[in-house]
């Protein structure tokens, strides 16, 4: 930063350019696209997803490509410029007479001037998808676990644990679910119903964004 003026690559930098006295500039056009992406996230629609949506509607990427990537969307959802703060010291310089830089991993201090340009997404906006990229992350972490709720769930007639059971095995309808595990072993049968992994992830996730909503 040089008299309170930021170094950006603008041409990758999807929703603003440079304006003429070297500061954030919103464009207009590419900042519906941004705001396209973060709707189009919380309808529910992956990353991957978003990118074929914008690959189909011939919306042009940040290099001014043809088709996204899963990866340029990510970014764009996590990147804190959109919410109006700047991150500087990204990449740092390690060798001033080549001019080789490096993207920072820790090496050197990084700095966020909060509120340093106009956004395009708003403040709780981006919060709640930064949330939500957790709760994903969580999930996708613990997938490959067989028993990824195992001692979490209880059952609230008669306090015993949720186990899991996989239904349909050999065919299309193939699930995993999970129910009380003394059922069919009380003398009165348990009236809690079983739930599907989809089920207990979506309420894991809303429960997940009330307690870290501001």
């Amino acid at each position: 930063m040089q008299d309170g003026k930021f170094s950006l690559a603008y041409k990758s930098f999807l929703g603003y350019e440079k304006s003429e006295n070297d500061t954030l500039k919103i464009n207009l056009k590419e900042a519906g696209t941004v705001k396209l992406i973060y709707k189009l996230f919380l309808q529910g629609k992956s990353p991957s997803a978003i990118a074929r949506i914008l690959t189909s509607k011939k919306i042009p990427s940040p290099m001014k490509k043809e088709k996204w990537s899963q990866s340029t969307v990510q970014n764009i959802l996590t990147n804190k410029k959109y919410r109006g703060d700047a991150l500087l010291q990204k990449c740092y310089t390690i060798d001033f007479l080549s001019k080789k830089r490096k993207v920072n991993d820790g090496e050197v201090p990084q700095h966020c001037i909060e509120n340093s340009h106009e956004s395009i997404i708003e403040h709780d906006i981006f919060l709640a998808v930064q949330n939500e990229l957790k709760a994903q992350q969580f999930l996708e972490s613990s997938s490959n676990t067989i028993s990824t709720f195992s001692s979490k769930l209880v059952c609230g007639d008669c306090g015993s644990y949720f186990g899991s059971k996989l239904w349909h095995s050999n065919d299309k309808y193939r699930c995993r679910i999970w129910q009380c595990n003394k059922k069919f072993k009380n003398k009165v049968k348990c009236q809690t119903p079983h739930l599907k992994d989809e089920q207990i992830q979506n309420i894991f996730v809303e429960a997940f964004n009330k307690i870290n909503v501001r």
